[in-house]
């Protein structure tokens, strides 16, 4: 019945703007699995990785598709990533669910009807997801992961692209002699999960003082 409804109301629209054959192949969707298609807003999936790893990943199969990136902004657990390419565009929205895994919920808008979602475009971005992040080895998303937790601790990398530079192994041996650990500069397990442990300290003191 919804998807009736959906489709009477989006055909009137297409007749008031004079694409009377657009309106009668819409009309002609009602009822049917590709007018659910048509109308899905957002396609989402849990993705088992970091988040920095699936932001990474996401970057990757973006630009892989042509896409230009036009945002790309973090806060708190979440990060969002716009990008656009010609006439289609690209929305992608990344949560932190645990350490290991990500909430990611991909949205396509149509330039020509803004209420219309193409879920196909965001089914075939999943999919190319997924391959990139298999083809991401182990380590680079875990210098990933800590360039993100070292970010949040103050010690700031400037990016998480996965790439050991010069002012990430600066901000590990910082962060090193802070806490009084051997300082070497290296990315290991034993440091990721004390960026993590420090990291969820500090959110917890953040949530008390609110």
């Amino acid at each position: 019945m919804r998807a009736k409804k959906a489709a009477f109301m989006v055909a009137c629209l297409l007749v008031l703007e004079g694409c009377v054959s657009a309106a009668v192949s819409v009309a002609g969707l009602a009822g049917t699995a590709a007018m659910d298609h048509v109308f899905r807003k957002n396609v989402d999936q849990t993705v088992p990785s970091s988040i920095a790893g699936a932001h990474l990943a996401a970057l990757n199969t973006l630009k892989r598709m042509g896409m230009t990136i036009e945002k790309d902004e973090r806060s708190n657990d979440r990060w969002t990533i716009h990008a656009k390419a010609e006439s289609r565009a690209i929305n992608v929205e990344l949560r932190e669910v645990s350490n290991q895994s990500v909430w990611m919920s991909v949205m396509v808008p149509r330039d020509d009807f803004v209420f219309i979602k193409d879920s196909s475009t965001a089914n075939e971005f999943n999919k190319q997801m997924a391959g990139e992040l298999a083809r991401l080895t182990f380590k680079r998303i875990r210098i990933a992961t800590a360039q993100m937790l070292l970010s949040d601790l103050g010690y700031d990398t400037k990016k998480t692209d996965g790439i050991l530079d010069r002012k990430t192994r600066n901000a590990i041996l910082r962060f090193q002699r802070k806490t009084k650990i051997r300082a070497d500069g290296k990315v290991s397990a034993r440091l990721v999960a004390l960026l993590h442990e420090k990291r969820d300290a500090l959110k917890t003191v953040s949530t008390k003082g609110k």
